[in-house]
Formats: structure tokens, sequence, C-alpha cells
């Protein structure tokens, strides 16, 4: 088994390597450093080498971790299987992506969605390609095509291997996104069984549809004042604004809406806070800015990670069925829609269904615009899957009110 580790970076830049202060290592399963692993992750971190025809900036932090634990998800399937990357052969390389595709490669066999099975193993052919050149195995073999993609409104042709997972036509969990009901059970399992803090960030991802690494690098700084919340009310506003600053996709800051309610329900939390920091100042003699930060025991004052985040939607049970936190984007998306139409369908005297087809696909284009800038990133694909879903849905008026309830409701705060 293979293991990823961040080096200690003040360590690193005071011994003249701050360069790679932000590269993750690897190390086996006897806890051997993997000299090779780690020397490709440095040089994907300073361009020594671009894979096909990269033609990207630095990699971020996010990047080279999502890089590296895509080797390391490759190295525990090669062991399970008794091979060896030296002589993989690209056929080998197929079986894994189809093992994630099939859920074989799975302890619960909960299948991956194409584009990240794709991911993991386009990472996996560019380091096996790098090894070739490098003289650390044969010839990895591997054909390729031209393709035609959009980036940021612009159409580039690029070269991409083949046989590579096609992707669905529309997300399928966007036919049966969870009820709020099963949300509610999920959130107050977490609560029970992994505390109070660890539900606040949940709700976190649910009600502002942020990313986990988004969420785990919220500063104490960065979260709404009382004064901006009470100005919010004062406004007769449903939110209050927040600046994302770290941890964005692409390193872009940018400004999301928060929900008053949740808001309050955060700011209430944190004396709370202030003692687990404390207990973590006592414990390691380190102060940290940090949000979110456990409850737990000895980890009291832990900031929450990424990886934490992702654990609590994986292994918190009862979860709806596929949940993880992109998940909850979807349902944060659609459900706020439905919440907000319901909302303007009662200042108008009547129901969602009352008001016509035509308004529901007005007023769902008016909020899905919103999303796009809250989300910092969605297509128009996915806005049009939405707008689909919230059309298509039956039901609609139930759902919307169920969504209400449970943003208001006593054990979801």
């Amino acid at each position: 088994m293979a293991s990823v580790f961040r080096p200690n970076a003040a360590k690193l830049i005071k011994a003249g390597f701050a360069r790679y202060k932000d590269v993750p290592v690897l190390f086996d399963r006897a806890l051997r450093y993997m000299r090779d692993h780690s020397r490709y992750l440095r040089e994907r971190a300073t361009l020594a080498y671009r894979p096909l025809e990269d033609r990207g900036d630095v990699p971020s932090f996010n990047t080279l971790r999502r890089i590296a634990y895509s080797l390391a998800n490759f190295a525990k399937w090669t062991d399970s299987r008794g091979l060896d990357w030296r002589t993989v052969d690209y056929d080998d390389v197929l079986r894994y992506q189809h093992d994630q595709l099939s859920g074989a490669w799975s302890k619960k066999r909960e299948k991956l969605e194409p584009e990240t099975a794709n991911g993991r193993t386009d990472e996996v052919v560019h380091f096996l390609r790098w090894a070739h050149l490098e003289g650390l195995r044969p010839a990895f073999e591997f054909k390729t095509r031209l393709q035609e993609r959009r980036f940021g409104g612009k159409v580039r042709t690029i070269t991409v291997r083949v046989r590579r997972a096609k992707a669905s036509v529309s997300p399928p969990e966007l036919g049966h996104l969870p009820k709020p009901e099963e949300i509610k059970a999920w959130l107050t399992a977490v609560r029970v069984r992994r505390g109070e803090a660890k539900q606040l960030v949940s709700r976190f991802a649910l009600e502002t549809g942020a990313r986990k690494q988004e969420i785990a690098q919220v500063k104490l700084s960065h979260w709404p004042s009382e004064d901006k919340i009470d100005a919010a009310i004062r406004a007769g506003d449903a939110f209050v604004s927040m600046r994302l600053l770290d941890g964005t996709k692409g390193g872009k800051p940018r400004s999301i809406r928060v929900p008053i309610a949740f808001a309050i329900v955060v700011r209430a939390w944190l004396p709370k806070r202030a003692t687990y920091a404390y207990r973590y100042f006592k414990r390691t003699g380190r102060r940290t800015d940090r949000l979110f930060l456990s409850d737990s025991g000895e980890h009291a004052g832990t900031p929450l990670s990424g990886d934490t985040i992702w654990k609590i939607f994986h292994e918190v049970e009862p979860r709806p069925e596929g949940w993880t936190t992109h998940h909850a984007r979807h349902a944060h998306a659609c459900y706020l829609v439905l919440y907000a139409l319901e909302n303007e369908a009662k200042a108008a005297r009547s129901t969602i269904a009352g008001m016509g087809i035509g308004w529901i696909r007005d007023r769902s284009k008016h909020w899905l615009d919103m999303i796009r800038s809250q989300f910092g990133h969605v297509s128009e694909k996915t806005t049009e899957l939405y707008l689909r879903w919230i059309i298509t849905s039956t039901g609609l008026s139930q759902l919307a009110a169920g969504w209400h309830d449970y943003l208001n409701s006593e054990d979801a705060s």
C-alpha cells in the first residue's frame, strides 16, 4: 500500500528547497520513501516534465495532491493484483480504469464516474511515460488522438489517449437527487457519530455548494461578522456575502452567499471553537486561524482537512446513495432554486406549480445564473441539466417545501 504525506514546508524553506515546499511525497506500505514517484511529483511541480501537450501554469498544491493520490491509488491496485509498475502495459492500465468504473476497485463496490476514473488513469499514464523517458522501465506504449475541447470559451485541439471511458451524457445523480429527509437523516448521523464541528462543515457544503478544499481553508476572519449579518437582516436579505480566498479552483478568490440562518449558527459555535483552538495550542504549541476545528477528544483543535470532509460524506451512515461533496453541490444547486421558487410563489399567493411552466423556467434561469457565480465554475451544460431537472421533477412543490423545512429545522442546526 502507498501513503501520501505533505512535507514540513518550514524545514524545506530553511534547507533551501522552497520550491518543493508544497510537493507531496509517497511512502510504501513499509513506510519506505518511494523515490521515483516522489521525484516525478517534483518534476511536475517545477514543470521539468509536462505530460503530452500540457500548457498550464505551475500546478497548485491541490493539483499536486490529486496527482499524488492518483499514483498512490494505482500503487495499491498493482500491489493487490501482484503487478509491478515497472512492467505493466497499457492493457493493465485499462483494467485499472475498468475496475474503477465497475466498482471492483472499491471496498463498498461503488462505481466511479468516468471523469474521475479517466483523471486517475491519465495521471498513471503520464507517470509511466515519464518513467520510460527516465530509463526506469521499458517503453510504455499507448495510442493517442486529437480532440477538440472548450477552455474558457475557446476551442482548443489537444492530444488525449485512446480508450478513455466515455463520459455520461448527463450526471446520473441529477436523475435521483436525495430527498431532503435523507439528507437530514444523514446530517443527524454526522452530528451523533462525528460531532458538531463535522456537521457544520457538512452543512457548509450543502448550504453554499463550496468544494471541500475551499471549506477546509476558510479562516476565522473570513466568516461574516455579527455587524455584517445584522446589516443583511435589516436589509431583508436571506443571505450574507463572504469571500472564499483559499483553496479555490485555479486559485481565484470569489464571493459566495451564505444563508443568514446558517451564518448565525456558526457564529454561535465560535466560543466552542475558541476552546478547541486553545487545546490545540496547549498540545502542539501552534496557533491556527482556520475556522473549522475538530472537537474530537485528543484531536480537538486540529483543523478539519479536505480529506476529513471527504470521509464524512463517504463513511457516515445512513447516507444517500452515491453521496459525495460533489453530489452535495448538485443537491444545493437544485434545491436552492426550488427553495427560492417556493418563496417567490408564496409571495404571489400561489404555488410553484400554480405559477406555470414559463414562470418556472424564467425564474429558474435567474437563480441558476446566481449559482454559476456562487460555484465559481459551472458549465452551461450543467446548468441546463439543473434546469431540466427542476422543470421535469415530479412533486416539485413538495420537494421545495421539504428543503425549506430542512433549512429551518432545529435538528439541522
